[in-house]
């Protein structure tokens, strides 16, 4: 069976910071399906493809499911297959999101607070996720970050 996203999930992971050393590797949970919402869209996700890929003319050429098979049916199962043999498209964003709050990381022009000279442009300021490929969006932004940076506005 292909992939398939939830495109706005609700639940939230995180990166930690382990030690001093910047070589030291990070504590990350992502948390997938860590809500209601998430397992909710996730299941009803997992069965309407299920139902696409057994209705012609897909189904012609599909001799079996192998992933996960067909004894996956209940809720718990499923998520439990997407946490065990799935893998995820996601993109990390909103690490050090941008926001008009001084606690916010990055303000509106993208300039990481109480560091002179240093911008970020790229998907960690994106306070929220797109519902789609994050190609188009970080190029606008790289487009809009350029005139500050040369001083054009």
């Amino acid at each position: 069976m292909g992939p398939g996203y939830i495109l706005r999930p609700t639940a939230e992971g995180g990166l930690h910071i382990t030690s001093a050393d910047p070589d030291a590797p990070l504590t990350i949970t992502p948390n997938h399906y860590g809500s209601d919402h998430d397992r909710t869209v996730g299941t009803a996700l997992f069965r309407r493809m299920r139902q696409l890929f057994e209705t012609e003319p897909i189904a012609d050429r599909i001799t079996a499911e192998t992933l996960p098979g067909r004894g996956v049916r209940d809720d718990q199962d499923i998520i439990d297959a997407g946490l065990d043999q799935g893998r995820c498209g996601y993109h990390a964003i909103g690490t050090c999101a941008m926001g008009p709050d001084e606690d916010d990381v990055v303000d509106g022009r993208l300039r990481v607070r109480g560091i002179e000279g240093l911008r970020v442009v790229d998907c960690s300021v994106m306070p929220t996720m797109v519902s789609g490929n994050l190609n188009a969006p970080i190029m606008a932004m790289a487009w809009r970050a350029a005139d500050p940076v040369l001083g054009t506005v």
